[in-house]
């Protein structure tokens, strides 16, 4: 019983398991690895993380509350700043707008965070977190717009995202505003 009990406390283990509860940090570090290591805009990242929480429950703890153009996370735009204070992700102006692109360390904390992963959520939430980010932002925002209308409560583009869902053909639900 002694050899069991010495087994079992030297019994190597690897890294706590996240569950859905990611931090903002890590929410954002994923989305940028699942992009390619870069992501068109700050808006759009807000976007992806929004649409991740609410389709596979990841980051369940982010606070995302309706603004101007859709949903929109202070715990995420602090995120931005403190992993771009550390030199995890760097922010750089291209010909349409930002880009947010994950550094070398940026990299090595988001592989080591999508590790931790459930693998069932993290095939899942990769797969989400890659398609959202190639669409175009238009089509982000009326599938949202349509599909969350209680976070499009506040917005200063409800006519044009309404025109956008049609183009797109997204049936609108009430409340688009």
């Amino acid at each position: 019983m002694g050899v069991a009990l010495h087994q079992y406390l030297i019994k190597p283990r690897g890294p706590e398991r996240l569950g859905k509860r990611v931090q903002a940090e890590e929410m954002v570090l994923l989305i940028l690895r699942w992009a390619s290591g870069r992501l068109a805009g700050l808006t759009r990242l807000h976007k992806v993380a929004f649409l991740l929480q609410q389709e596979t429950g990841l980051g369940e703890g982010i606070t995302f509350e309706p603004h101007h153009y859709g949903p929109f996370s202070k715990d995420i735009a602090r995120a931005i700043r403190s992993l771009r204070e550390r030199g995890e992700i760097a922010v750089a102006e291209g010909l349409h707008g930002k880009f947010i692109v994950l550094t070398e360390s940026g990299k090595r904390r988001a592989e080591e965070t999508e590790h931790r992963l459930d693998p069932e959520l993290r095939e899942t939430a990769r797969i989400k977190a890659a398609t959202y980010s190639r669409a175009p932002l238009t089509y982000l925002l009326a599938y949202i717009y349509t599909r969350y209308p209680d976070h499009a409560n506040f917005s200063k583009i409800g006519d044009k995202v309404r025109r956008w869902a049609e183009i797109y053909r997204l049936r609108a639900t009430e409340g688009v505003s």
